[in-house]
């Protein structure tokens, strides 16, 4: 379950930076610096995320080694 949702946090924001990206590229004649710069964001907002989900995942891990250790 761990490994959907930490993937998820990768595809999904880089597909909305790749079609908004190539939207914005066409709107303002920009190509392909709209694309790249959204998806340098979308890269770091994963990233952020990434950090985050798993921060929390091994402190849930840590927390469940220690109850069966103890139980």
């Amino acid at each position: 379950m761990v490994f959907v949702r930490l993937s998820s946090w990768i595809i999904f924001p880089l597909i909305v930076a790749l079609l908004f990206g190539r939207l914005v590229d066409r709107v303002f004649s920009i190509e392909p610096y709209g694309t790249l710069g959204l998806t340098t964001l979308s890269f770091l907002f994963s990233l952020t995320i990434l950090f985050r989900e798993t921060k929390r995942a091994l402190k849930n891990l840590k927390e469940e080694t220690e109850i069966h250790r103890k139980g």
